[in-house]
């Protein structure tokens, strides 16, 4: 019985992919991803309204990660999960815990992409709250406003910046675009998380030279 409904047993592990041939298997033959979907289907069974998960997708499947989406996302209850699976997040999450050092926790509504734009909309306010804060500097005498500007070091980091800028962006944007349609992906699991992983570090990198380029922009 699921949900109060009565479920035949192998029409219900037929949605956990295992063929009427196959739920005839003993447990020691199947595989690491059929053991998966099968103590996915058994959890499910349960009847708990609270499952907590730790690091779900790690060394799953393509078959089973489809699994576990669907199965996650049909569950009626909550679903505390720890996972550094970006990708999943993004498919199934409806809200980030974030730890923000100090003992401080926040809570975001949303998936991680939402996550990332309230984060830094967040760190922008905190920043401009900061700055708005700081006391007046004095006007500076007209000889010393004078020499304020871009030296030619400067200017040449300038275009070397804004050149790496567009790069950084069409990169990340190509790899947007392979994780949009990541059932398809060659490589599967793992190609996955190397995508994952080099999204971060673009997005990384593209902060990084976001407050350069804002550095160097105002001083010219």
């Amino acid at each position: 019985e699921l949900g109060g409904v009565q479920r035949r047993k192998i029409g219900y592990l037929e949605e956990f992919l295992f063929s009427r041939l196959e739920q005839k298997k003993r447990i020691s033959t199947l595989s690491g991803g059929e053991r998966a979907r099968l103590l996915l289907a058994r959890l499910v069974t349960e009847g708990a309204n609270v499952l907590v998960l730790d690091e779900p997708t790690n060394d799953l499947d393509l078959p089973t990660l489809q699994v576990l989406d669907e199965a996650l996302t049909a569950f009626e209850g909550c679903v505390l999960m720890v996972t550094h699976d970006r990708y999943f997040l993004d498919r199934v999450a409806t809200g980030i815990l974030h730890f923000e050092g100090g003992g401080r926790v926040v809570f975001y509504e949303g998936n991680y992409q939402v996550f990332q734009r309230l984060h830094a909309r967040r760190a922008q306010v905190r920043r401009e709250e900061e700055h708005a804060a700081r006391p007046a500097t004095p006007p500076k005498p007209r000889a010393a406003r004078e020499q304020q500007g871009l030296s030619y070091r400067e200017r040449r980091e300038l275009e070397e910046v804004e050149g790496e800028i567009a790069t950084v962006e069409e990169r990340q944007a190509e790899v947007e675009a392979l994780l949009s349609d990541a059932s398809n992906l060659p490589g599967g699991r793992e190609r996955l998380h190397q995508l994952t992983a080099e999204h971060a570090e673009l997005e990384a990198r593209l902060s990084q030279l976001l407050e350069r380029w804002e550095v160097l922009e105002s001083k010219r």
